[in-house]
């Protein structure tokens, strides 16, 4: 254990501090995913297959590049998209950087059900049914209110329905969903998470550099300055 989940700045911008590996959470999870095979899968060819990243402006002109690591099951990671989600896609819409997410599955240690794990792939089966966002998007708005409950099966399957994923393309990702096809991408990537020593989740960094926590206390229009006034 040992990782703090959140840098502490999103959860001193919501009034609270979460802490893992300190004591404040207990572990425990209990729900048992509906798969209970752990799958080998692959790391997606829609990924960068260098850093396992995911780049949400492939089109960007924009010579910056801003990283978000998260992990689905993270408290201080669904806060940071409830009050910033719209700041970074302000930044993409202005062109002002490439955004890249990388997912990790840490908090996968501590409780069972590989929920983490199961979440990126849905993540990437959503991708590949070309609504990646909306479904990350959804994912951290149904976040369960207890660490570690998790999702079933049929839920991500479900939130894959609600980001617009329909038809033939939703009947392959359902089929993804529970074949865990892109499971590795969670496997690889937590890899190089835990090799670069990302202290905790969420983690964002401009061109290498961390974002200061005080510029997350002021909010989003101090987000989107601080990311504007040193991008290249």
């Amino acid at each position: 254990m040992g990782k703090k989940i959140g840098i502490g700045l999103v959860a001193a911008v919501m009034g609270f501090v979460i802490l893992y590996g300190a004591g404040v959470i207990n572990f425990g999870g209990s729900a048992d995913p509906t798969n209970t095979e752990v799958p080998v899968g692959v790391v997606p060819a829609f990924v960068d297959q260098t850093d396992a990243s995911w780049l949400l402006n492939p089109e960007s002109k924009a010579t910056s590049n801003l990283v978000i690591w998260e992990d689905p099951q993270c408290p201080a990671c669904a806060l940071f998209e409830a009050g910033f989600g719209t700041s970074v896609k302000k930044l993409i819409a202005d062109d002002v950087v490439r955004v890249s997410l990388r997912p990790t599955t840490f908090l996968d240690r501590g409780y069972p059900g590989r929920n983490s794990a199961r979440a990126v792939n849905a993540w990437a089966c959503a991708i590949e049914g070309g609504a990646g966002l909306k479904f990350h998007d959804t994912l951290y708005a149904n976040q369960p209110a207890k660490e570690g409950t998790g999702w079933t099966d049929e839920q991500l399957q479900g939130f894959g329905a609600e980001a617009g994923i329909s038809g033939s393309a939703k009947t392959t990702f359902d089929k993804c969903v529970v074949e865990g096809t892109y499971y590795k991408w969670g496997v690889e990537s937590t890899k190089m998470f835990d090799d670069l020593g990302v202290p905790g989740t969420p983690n964002i960094s401009l061109d290498g550099v961390e974002m200061p926590v005080d510029v997350l206390k002021q909010g989003p229009a101090a987000f989107i300055a601080w990311v504007t006034n040193n991008a290249k």
